[in-house]
């Protein structure tokens, strides 16, 4: 009988050890995951302001860690300790809204910042708030183990569909998944999408603000002005652009994109600052008084010389100035002599098979298409709204089993198509991350009834 009571003790002691082990793994796992969590915001905690596109970062890194902690025992503790960091990221986006009210910007990305900043200060229920999850700090549902979990977005692998639509995805090192463009407010799509076509074809990132205007007919200081930007042609900006420059003007000389202002302005309200500052003959006094506005002036123009400035202002005034600046950055230009071929297919009585086909057939030789299209179609909006973009990659559908092509936007690493049963946002998941890359799927159907136009370089 002794025996058998000790042969019970060591049982229950083992019981008690596992049990204690399982529960300390499952503990290890959630600090695991609130580190790796705090690792993300801590990036954006220390910024001195948090934008929109930051806060969707910030959005997507705690919605990872969710789906990952409510499947454990500790995970509504894991959630619960996130709070603090999650208040802080709040207080400092309400701050930064703040200073933009402060600067006379009502505006971010087109969305009204002054009913976000009444949300955030409780001072408005009706606005319907896209992050309110993350600032919600409500108890969550926690998934128990033995329940059937949906397997986690970090293990998708983007590049491997396999199925019957020639599943593939076209990179090089200056077009990739990684270095999506933001064309900020600027209406100048056809200039990126072009840019990335030549990118694509010469193997270094060229700067789309250089073929802006390549068809001079455009006034740049009427147009930064206006809210209904002119536009362009993919093709014809590449083609005229060859045609008087001979020669590409690099990325690098004449930033187009994702600007760091030192106030957060966007690119097309810092172009119309420097007019504003010229014609009110203050160019002088606010390079003397305002390092803010040097240092703007510096990140749109590596190497500024405010000489060439100057010296323009005092033979023209504001006449052509932002041209003048971008010829200045662009002198020197590279892959001189250049010469390509550029192809422009266009709908017409139907011939939307033509245009599909062309995308087909250079994804088949590992190349890519600029297309226009009616963006207002693909995101399900009421009116049209045409806009040009990039074809790289093509799948089968894992839940469909129709194709899908993957469009590279210019509006940053974001998602801000209304994803449905035929759009839905890419993602890189590369090094155990998933982010937003500013890629989406569409479906074959629906590119086929939106699209316009087919552009590439043969």
């Amino acid at each position: 009988m002794t025996k058998l009571n000790d042969a019970m003790k060591a049982l229950v002691y083992f019981a008690l050890g596992l049990i204690l082990t399982i529960s300390q793994i499952y503990a290890d796992v959630c600090s695991e995951r609130v580190d790796m969590f705090e690792q993300d915001a801590q990036i954006i905690s220390n910024k001195r302001m948090v934008s929109f596109d930051d806060l969707k970062v910030f959005a997507e890194s705690y919605a990872l860690f969710k789906e990952e902690v409510t499947r454990e025992s500790c995970g509504q503790a894991a959630i619960d300790s996130t709070k603090s960091l999650r208040e802080s990221i709040k207080t400092k986006r309400a701050q930064t809204i703040k200073r933009y009210l402060d600067l006379g910007i009502k505006e971010e990305g087109g969305r009204n910042i002054q009913n976000e900043y009444d949300y955030l200060m409780g001072q408005s229920q009706r606005f319907t708030y896209e992050f309110e999850n993350v600032f919600s700090y409500k108890q969550e549902t926690v998934i128990k183990r033995d329940e059937p979990v949906q397997p986690s977005r970090r293990t998708e692998t983007p590049r491997a569909f396999a199925g019957k639509c020639g599943d593939t995805i076209v990179e090089n090192d200056s077009v990739n998944l990684h270095n999506v463009r933001n064309q900020d407010t600027v209406g100048w799509c056809y200039a990126y999408t072009a840019a990335d076509l030549l990118s694509f074809k010469v193997g270094k990132k060229i700067s789309a603000v250089s073929l802006y205007n390549s068809a001079g007919q455009i006034d740049v200081e009427s147009d930064i002005k206006s809210t209904t930007p002119v536009g362009g042609f993919i093709g014809q900006s590449i083609d005229k652009y060859l045609m008087k420059k001979n020669g590409l003007c690099l990325e690098e000389d004449l930033p187009s994109s994702d600007f760091k202002f030192c106030t957060d302005k966007t690119y097309q309200t810092f172009l119309t600052n420097l007019l504003t500052v010229v014609k009110e003959n203050r160019f002088e006094k606010e390079m003397d008084s305002n390092s803010c506005f040097g240092q703007d002036l510096e990140r749109a123009f590596p190497g500024f010389d405010p000489g060439s400035i100057r010296g323009h202002i005092n033979r023209f005034g504001t006449r052509k100035l932002v041209e003048a600046a971008y010829d200045r950055q662009c002198r020197n230009l590279s892959f001189k002599g250049l010469k390509v071929t550029t192809t422009t297919l266009v709908k017409h009585n139907g011939n939307d098979d033509t245009l599909m086909n062309a995308i087909d057939e250079r994804l088949k030789k590992n190349e890519i298409a600029a297309i226009g299209y009616d963006y207002s179609q693909i995101n399900a909006e009421n009116g049209t709204s045409g806009h040009g973009s990039i074809v790289v990659g093509k799948r089968t559908n894992p839940v469909t089993g129709k194709c899908d092509y993957l469009v590279r936007n210019s509006w940053g690493k974001t998602c801000d198509q209304k994803e449905h049963a035929e759009l839905s946002c890419h993602k890189n998941c590369e090094g155990g991350n998933c982010r937003f890359s500013g890629h989406f799927w569409v479906g074959a159907d629906l590119l086929k009834r939106s699209i316009l136009e087919v552009t590439y370089i043969q």
